[in-house]
């Protein structure tokens, strides 16, 4: 593994820790210490660079992919993902897939991944229309509870086994008592994984995949090794 490599890892590592607020003063610790080793990495036998990381974080370069697994391709947005064999796709459109298990009351996701395109005459910058789609997913209202995403928690490049990059992020998640707006919850939202497919959409100004929580899941039952197995093994080609 390169000293750069490490540093990702690590960093990828710290990003996990923050899935559980219990666990954020642990990658606060990741963090210093990753801060504190950093001049001795570049000097460092590969052996025990590989020692000290797997001691700090357990963790290799990148997720590892389903180990059973079976291939989903979209060719209308030319991409494509793996997903453990155990589990089920629902294909709603080609803008929107879910994997997860059919059951009596309907389909379970436990993950799912959009297309969300902006028009042409959409002046919002790619970076800002990301984050705008990723909230948009986050709300939803009820007589008695609303829910919302406000602002970005952690963002980070997210590179696939494939060499793809992108980006992954958290936003930050409450729930909002619609009669008074006084907020009852708050929580991080995530994550949210983003790649840029605009070249296969040319007939817009921007196009993002999105691979992420479904919103009906509370925090405590998003299985974010899952999603990020699956966007680690993302593949894109050109449709046109």
């Amino acid at each position: 593994m390169t000293t750069r490599s490490a540093a990702r890892c690590l960093a990828d590592a710290a990003l996990r820790f923050s899935d559980a607020p219990v666990l954020r003063r642990s990658a606060d610790a990741a963090r210093r210490r990753c801060a504190h080793a950093a001049p001795r990495l570049r000097a460092a036998p590969a052996s025990r660079v590989l020692a000290g990381i797997a001691l700090l974080t357990g963790c290799t370069n990148t997720p590892p992919s389903p180990a059973a697994s079976v291939e989903y391709s979209n060719s209308v947005y030319g991409y494509s993902f793996e997903y453990p064999d155990s589990l089920e796709l629902h294909v709603y459109s080609p803008d929107h897939v879910a994997v997860g298990r059919e059951t009596e009351n309907g389909f379970d996701a436990a993950l799912e991944a959009g297309v969300f395109l902006a028009e042409n005459s959409d002046t919002m910058p790619y970076e800002e229309f990301v984050a705008d789609r990723a909230r948009t997913l986050c709300a939803a209202d009820s007589p008695r509870t609303s829910l919302r995403c406000t602002d970005l928690q952690q963002q980070m490049p997210f590179e696939t086994q494939t060499g793809l990059t992108g980006e992954v992020f958290y936003l930050k998640h409450e729930t909002v008592e619609p009669s008074s707006g006084t907020i009852t919850a708050e929580s991080g939202r995530g994550p949210f994984f983003a790649f840029n497919i605009s070249a296969n959409a040319p007939a817009a100004r921007h196009a993002v995949l999105l691979i992420r929580p479904p919103t009906t899941l509370e925090p405590t039952q998003v299985d974010s090794e899952l999603i990020r197995s699956v966007a680690n093994t993302l593949r894109i080609n050109r449709t046109r």
